[in-house]
This record gives C-alpha cells, structure tokens and sequence, in this order.
C-alpha cells in the first residue's frame, strides 16, 4: 500500500511541476533577427521600389523586409508618414482643411 501511494505521489508531484513550466521565450514569439548595421542606399531602396511597381503596378511596405522599411527610414531623417482610409469605404475622402496662415492670431474685440 505505502508502494502504491509513494508512486501515486510521485507521479501526481511530476506532473503537477510539468504542467506548471513556462514555456521558454523563443517558442513564444519569433526571436528579432540581428540589428542591421548598414542601410539601403537611396539607389538601392529606389530601384527595388521601381521594380515593384513595373511588376505589379504598386508599391506595398507590408510587404517589404524590416532591413527595406528601416533602411528607408534611416534615409528619410526617420519621418514616418502614415495614411488611413476605413475599411469597406467607397467614394473619395473630404477635401483637406484649408490651413490657417501662419502668423498672429486674428483680434477679436469684446466691445464695439
């Protein structure tokens, strides 16, 4: 009976702390690959972009390498613009508002 029981134990013990283990971070999430040290040059990053569009007739940064968006970043003084348009939306987007000029603001007087 104390066989029984020490082997029962045993058994419940180990897999309580196998089915408790975290699993290790490379199988979590994809490990980034190294730092690129050199960027694209502008030439480079303009001709696999012209390439592209003879292609396909566009340009799609989703489906360009992190070295390609960083390189072109690095090139750019690291500005990112980023353009939206919802989903399923048909038709043209409103104009832009027109921009204030820039200098002081208009007075606006409380009495007459």
């Amino acid at each position: 009976m104390r066989t029984s029981t020490a082997i029962l134990s045993t058994a419940l013990f180990t897999l309580f702390l196998t089915s408790c283990q975290q699993q290790a971070d490379d199988q979590l999430s994809p490990q980034p690959k190294a730092d690129p040290t050199e960027a694209l040059t502008t030439q480079q990053l303009d001709s696999q972009i012209l390439s592209r569009l003879r292609e396909t007739g566009r340009f799609d940064w989703n489906q360009a390498s992190e070295h390609f968006v960083w390189s072109a970043l690095t090139r750019s003084d690291y500005v990112l613009s980023v353009g939206y348009k919802p989903a399923g939306f048909v038709g043209e987007l409103p104009p832009m508002l027109p921009r204030r000029r820039l200098g002081k603001p208009p007075v606006r007087r409380c009495w007459s």
